[in-house]
């Protein structure tokens, strides 16, 4: 258990460090990696099922969820932003950094909040105790069976679902930090034929995944008076549309060389 011990260590430290610094891009993004790899571990502790983390670490998942709308719209603009028409609409360019701000403001103050920052400390410590006393053997069969369950839900993937496919971006990412903990970097290997492994398929899914979400938020936003966005909405779709197929046509050659 060497390995996952020494990780968390690194991960609480970063944690400590991230809570005390200003808010912007680059920490929200770090914050919230970090907590997806401490998530992705304990998926895969023997007390998971009984003891879900968001029953045991309420104020890391709030952390976490503080920062995902911040994130999400912060990825939105970028998208927007490679339109060439999004320029034409100066108010949802004004709307969308409204946005961003107002849910930039809350993260901030929950993290300058002292009894907040050491809710999050004192889980973190909780978070340690349950790992210094855990099988490794379990650990070791426990990830052999996440990883099962990832191809398991990979191959009965409807691509109309954006769920599953979303659902299939969370489970590869818990994979690939469950790998990086335990050292275990064979199974992030790129397949020689194809030339894909996890990494890749999880990247393409994220893309595609930024894209589904500007969809959504200019539809959200398509009644609006002032924004009468019908043709950049289409333009959107075209490229989820687009970058949806390539998805799934690697997500199918990746399956192909798996099963040869």
């Amino acid at each position: 258990m060497s390995f996952a011990t020494q990780h968390i260590d690194h991960l609480i430290l970063q944690l400590k460090r991230l809570t005390n610094r200003s808010v912007d891009r680059e920490v929200i993004h770090d914050l919230r990696v970090i907590v997806k790899r401490l998530k992705a571990l304990w998926l895969i502790h023997p007390v998971a099922d009984s003891i879900p983390f968001k029953n045991s670490f309420p104020h890391i998942r709030k952390l976490f969820r503080l920062g995902a709308r911040t994130r999400d719209l912060q990825v939105i603009k970028s998208c927007l932003e490679t339109l060439p028409d999004f320029s034409k609409y100066p108010h949802l360019d004004e709307l969308i950094q409204t946005e961003i701000k107002k849910e930039k403001k809350s993260l901030k103050t929950k993290l300058e909040t002292s009894s907040f920052r050491n809710e999050v400390l004192d889980e973190l410590i909780k978070y340690k105790q349950f790992y210094r006393i855990t099988s490794g053997y379990l650990m070791k069969l426990n990830r052999k069976n996440y990883k099962v369950k990832v191809e398991e839900h990979m191959s009965r993937i409807n691509p109309r679902d954006a769920d599953q496919l979303h659902d299939l971006r969370k489970m590869l990412k818990n994979q690939i930090y469950q790998s990086e903990a335990f050292h275990s970097h064979h199974d992030l290997a790129k397949d020689p034929v194809s030339g894909l492994n996890l990494q890749t398929i999880q990247h393409k899914l994220g893309f595609w995944h930024d894209w589904w979400n500007t969809v959504h938020w200019l539809t959200i936003h398509s009644q609006d008076p002032d924004t009468p966005n019908t043709e950049l909405i289409k333009q959107v779709k075209k490229k989820e549309s687009e970058i949806k197929r390539e998805l799934m046509r690697n997500i199918r050659l990746y399956l192909l060389h798996k099963q040869t």
